[in-house]
């Protein structure tokens, strides 16, 4: 990872378990990458490569691990982002929690310069982590965990950070003073192994472009690790609850992301 990223519960997850230091996700895109695992079908498979393809109806009978679980007599819940944008499978849980919006930057803020460039946007908002729709779904897994179960249960909790736009609240900012920023090391050549079809997901001419030739590039790293902070505080709420629960010694806790972003 970045060497100045703080994230300490994320950390304590991984001295607690397995990591897996050299994991690779089956696609470089957000609905292809869920859909893979979720389902267990690679997208060579699927045909699902694109994060514009509804994956269910060219996989209808297909059991979701959400949907194993069911089968196997646990109680299935979720919140946030599991399943990509507007691709929820409506079958794959006993009950979903749908994460609310989030604040909105301040009017100066949105007219920085240096809070976007490309389709990227991101900056501080004088806000609460209360106010932030992961928060609220955290709080909602947390209510869950603290509640007595009859059955085992299987809880997805999907945060969306550290996905764009990269506005958290400003405390977050605040852990990565600009000055101190280390902006990581590239490769000029890094897609020379790379295939045509790669090269274009990649869009070497797109928003890091962009954010190279504004000269924003100090201010989206450090909107990025102030991203990951928040993303990192939520899962430490969750840890504690677990631990303070009556199901902190007998649940196996997995944390993943899609790809990487």
């Amino acid at each position: 990872g970045h060497p100045d990223c703080k994230t300490p519960n994320i950390d304590r997850l991984a001295r607690r378990g397995t990591l897996f230091a050299n994991a690779h996700c089956a696609a470089p895109a957000c609905n292809p990458s869920r859909t893979a695992l979720l389902t267990g079908i690679r997208p060579s498979s699927s045909g699902v490569y694109l994060n514009s393809q509804p994956w269910r109806p060219v996989m209808k009978d297909v059991v979701t691990l959400p949907q194993h679980f069911m089968a196997h007599g646990y109680e299935v819940v979720g919140g946030g982002k599991i399943f990509h944008g507007g691709f929820d499978d409506d079958a794959s849980w006993h009950f979903y929690m749908k994460r609310p919006g989030d604040p909105k930057p301040s009017a100066d803020v949105l007219a920085d310069p240096h809070s976007r460039a490309g389709g990227i946007i991101w900056g501080r908002l004088d806000a609460a982590d209360a106010d932030m729709g992961d928060h609220q779904v955290t709080s909602w897994a947390i209510d869950y965990l603290n509640k007595p179960h009859d059955k085992p249960f299987f809880l997805a909790c999907g945060l969306y950070r550290p996905h764009m736009p990269w506005q958290v609240p400003a405390k977050y900012y605040d852990l990565y003073p600009l000055d101190r920023i280390q902006l990581p090391k590239t490769v000029d050549n890094d897609l020379a192994d790379i295939p045509s079809a790669g090269i274009k997901m990649a869009k070497p001419d797109g928003d890091h472009a962009t954010i190279l030739k504004t000269e924003n590039w100090r201010y989206a790293v450090q909107a990025y690790l102030a991203s990951i902070a928040f993303a990192d505080a939520q899962v430490g709420r969750l840890l504690d609850a677990l631990d303070a629960s009556p199901h902190g010694g007998h649940t196996i806790v997995v944390l993943w992301g899609d790809h990487g972003w």
